[in-house]
């Protein structure tokens, strides 16, 4: 396993993880959804708030797909109704 970044922060383990970019002071996040990887912003400077802020965005995109609901909604198909 590579070593880990100082400007990386792993909240819970193979499911949610906090980065910064090379050149950002802001916290991005990745976390795992049905088994898929998925990326946001916290929009955050502040490392306490990012957390709050990435385990709050990872809630609610579980919360999105228990009710069948698009977890990502960044491309039309995600959102378009199918007939």
């Amino acid at each position: 396993m590579p070593e880990k970044s100082p400007t990386t922060e792993i909240l819970l383990a193979r499911e949610l993880v906090l980065y910064q970019r090379e050149r950002s002071s802001i916290w991005q996040c990745r976390y795992k959804v049905d088994g898929k990887w998925q990326r946001a912003t916290t929009k955050e400077r502040d490392l306490e708030k990012a957390k709050r802020k990435a385990l709050d965005l990872k809630v609610v995109a579980e919360i999105r797909k228990r009710d069948n609901l698009p977890v990502i909604t960044r491309k039309f198909r995600d959102v378009a109704i199918h007939n």
